[in-house]
Protein backbone atom coordinates (compact mmCIF):
# COMPACT_ATOMS: atom_id res chain seq x y z
CA UNK A 1 0.00 0.00 0.00
CA UNK A 2 1.21 3.47 -0.77
CA UNK A 3 0.13 4.89 2.59
CA UNK A 4 2.42 6.36 5.22
CA UNK A 5 1.96 5.14 8.80
CA UNK A 6 3.12 7.89 11.12
CA UNK A 7 2.02 10.22 13.86
CA UNK A 8 3.29 13.32 12.08
CA UNK A 9 3.80 14.64 8.57
CA UNK A 10 6.46 17.00 7.26
CA UNK A 11 4.80 20.21 6.21
CA UNK A 12 6.10 23.54 4.96
CA UNK A 13 4.59 26.69 3.45
CA UNK A 14 3.95 24.80 0.21
CA UNK A 15 1.84 22.10 1.91
CA UNK A 16 -1.86 21.75 2.59
CA UNK A 17 -2.45 19.52 5.61
CA UNK A 18 -5.94 18.20 6.23
CA UNK A 19 -6.87 15.98 9.16
CA UNK A 20 -9.80 13.71 8.35
CA UNK A 21 -12.31 13.69 11.23
CA UNK A 22 -12.96 10.25 12.69
CA UNK A 23 -16.70 10.86 12.98
CA UNK A 24 -17.32 10.75 9.20
CA UNK A 25 -19.44 7.59 9.29
CA UNK A 26 -21.19 7.78 5.93
CA UNK A 27 -20.23 8.61 2.37
CA UNK A 28 -22.34 11.77 2.29
CA UNK A 29 -20.51 13.33 5.24
CA UNK A 30 -17.13 12.18 3.91
CA UNK A 31 -17.71 13.77 0.52
CA UNK A 32 -19.07 16.98 2.07
CA UNK A 33 -16.08 17.26 4.36
CA UNK A 34 -13.52 16.70 1.57
CA UNK A 35 -15.37 19.13 -0.68
CA UNK A 36 -15.03 21.81 1.99
CA UNK A 37 -11.51 20.94 3.19
CA UNK A 38 -9.98 20.84 -0.30
CA UNK A 39 -12.33 23.38 -1.89
CA UNK A 40 -13.62 21.00 -4.57
CA UNK A 41 -15.18 22.76 -7.59
CA UNK A 42 -18.93 23.30 -7.71
CA UNK A 43 -19.31 20.48 -10.24
CA UNK A 44 -18.20 17.88 -7.64
CA UNK A 45 -20.86 15.15 -7.81
CA UNK A 46 -20.46 13.71 -4.28
CA UNK A 47 -19.85 10.12 -5.40
CA UNK A 48 -16.81 7.86 -5.63
CA UNK A 49 -16.07 8.63 -9.29
CA UNK A 50 -16.25 12.39 -8.70
CA UNK A 51 -14.13 12.06 -5.53
CA UNK A 52 -11.49 10.16 -7.50
CA UNK A 53 -11.55 12.75 -10.29
CA UNK A 54 -11.18 15.73 -7.96
CA UNK A 55 -8.44 14.09 -5.89
CA UNK A 56 -6.45 13.38 -9.06
CA UNK A 57 -6.84 16.95 -10.35
CA UNK A 58 -6.45 19.52 -7.52
CA UNK A 59 -5.50 22.19 -10.07
CA UNK A 60 -7.34 24.84 -8.01
CA UNK A 61 -4.96 24.36 -5.05
CA UNK A 62 -1.89 26.62 -5.09
CA UNK A 63 0.25 24.58 -2.73
CA UNK A 64 2.23 21.75 -4.30
CA UNK A 65 1.90 19.09 -1.59
CA UNK A 66 -1.37 17.84 -0.13
CA UNK A 67 -1.12 15.70 3.01
CA UNK A 68 -4.23 13.84 4.13
CA UNK A 69 -3.83 12.66 7.72
CA UNK A 70 -6.07 10.11 9.46
CA UNK A 71 -6.12 9.43 13.18
CA UNK A 72 -8.54 6.63 12.40
CA UNK A 73 -10.22 5.18 9.35
CA UNK A 74 -13.50 6.97 8.54
CA UNK A 75 -16.73 5.25 7.50
CA UNK A 76 -16.73 3.02 10.58
CA UNK A 77 -19.14 0.13 10.34
CA UNK A 78 -19.22 0.13 6.54
CA UNK A 79 -16.45 -2.18 5.40
CA UNK A 80 -17.36 -1.89 1.71
CA UNK A 81 -17.19 1.92 1.81
CA UNK A 82 -13.94 1.80 3.81
CA UNK A 83 -12.36 -0.48 1.24
CA UNK A 84 -13.57 1.71 -1.63
CA UNK A 85 -12.17 4.78 0.14
CA UNK A 86 -8.77 3.11 0.57
CA UNK A 87 -8.73 1.90 -3.03
CA UNK A 88 -9.50 5.40 -4.34
CA UNK A 89 -6.81 6.97 -2.14
CA UNK A 90 -4.27 4.35 -3.23
CA UNK A 91 -5.10 5.00 -6.88
CA UNK A 92 -4.82 8.76 -6.35
CA UNK A 93 -1.36 8.40 -4.79
CA UNK A 94 -0.15 6.05 -7.51
CA UNK A 95 -1.52 8.31 -10.27
CA UNK A 96 0.63 11.32 -9.32
CA UNK A 97 4.01 11.26 -11.04
CA UNK A 98 7.25 13.00 -9.96
CA UNK A 99 7.50 16.49 -11.36
CA UNK A 100 3.75 17.06 -11.64
CA UNK A 101 2.11 20.15 -10.21
CA UNK A 102 0.95 18.35 -7.05
CA UNK A 103 1.93 15.52 -4.76
CA UNK A 104 -0.61 13.73 -2.57
CA UNK A 105 0.43 11.85 0.55
CA UNK A 106 -1.98 9.89 2.70
CA UNK A 107 -0.95 9.29 6.30
CA UNK A 108 -2.59 7.04 8.86
CA UNK A 109 -1.91 6.61 12.54
CA UNK A 110 0.13 3.38 12.83
CA UNK A 111 -2.73 1.84 14.83
CA UNK A 112 -4.75 1.75 11.58
CA UNK A 113 -2.33 -0.52 9.73
CA UNK A 114 -3.82 -3.84 10.80
CA UNK A 115 -7.36 -2.83 9.83
CA UNK A 116 -6.17 -1.41 6.49
CA UNK A 117 -4.19 -4.58 5.76
CA UNK A 118 -7.28 -6.67 6.52
CA UNK A 119 -9.52 -4.54 4.32
CA UNK A 120 -7.13 -4.48 1.41
CA UNK A 121 -6.22 -8.17 1.64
Amino acid sequence: MPFVYSLAAECDQDTVLIVVPTELNDERSLFAWYSSALRFPDYFGANWDAFDECMRDLSWINERKIVVFHENLPLAGNLIAQRTYLEVLAYVIEDWKPGEAHEVQVHFDPRCKLLIDELMG
